[in-house]
């Protein structure tokens, strides 16, 4: 009876690994259907196998008080001006989130979910809950303005 090397083990693992990856493109390219432009469109999303997600939908305003900090959502012009800043402040996203009237720098990833200059390394679903989770990172200090450098 031979005995089982450190080196066989491996193989068998990695064998094992690189058929369950393949079994799995092969299920999603079995749930592929090709959309009207011939493209393949997944099952599950709907999106065009490859491509990136766009940024379709445009969140809708909100304005409330949380946790004593006025938080504004508002959908407009990408370069509109702050006007409690007067400063120029572009985001691809045309959306801009205020803080005690104070804006907050938020993105859109191409995933569709949401990040801020105070949660950079967190994502969210949407700039409200964006906007929630920065007035608790705040911890009650006042928003200094995102003024990024050319």
């Amino acid at each position: 009876m031979t005995k089982l090397t450190r080196r066989q083990a491996f193989g068998t693992v990695a064998g094992a690994a690189a058929g369950i990856a393949v079994a799995g493109i092969a299920v999603a390219s079995a749930n592929a259907t090709p959309d009207k432009a011939g493209r393949s469109t997944t099952a599950a999303t709907g999106t065009a196998a490859g491509t990136k997600h766009h940024h379709t939908a445009v969140p809708a305003p909100f304005s409330e008080v949380f946790e004593g900090r006025r938080i504004q959502g508002i959908p407009g012009d990408a370069n509109a001006k702050s006007e409690a800043h007067g400063q120029h402040h572009t985001s691809a996203t045309g959306y801009r989130v205020l803080i005690d009237g104070r804006e907050l720098h938020v993105m859109q990833k191409p995933d569709s979910s949401w990040t801020s200059v105070m949660n950079h390394y967190q994502t969210f679903p949407d700039p409200h809950t964006t906007a929630r989770a920065a007035v608790t990172s705040l911890m009650g200090a006042d928003l200094v303005p995102h003024t990024p450098t050319a």
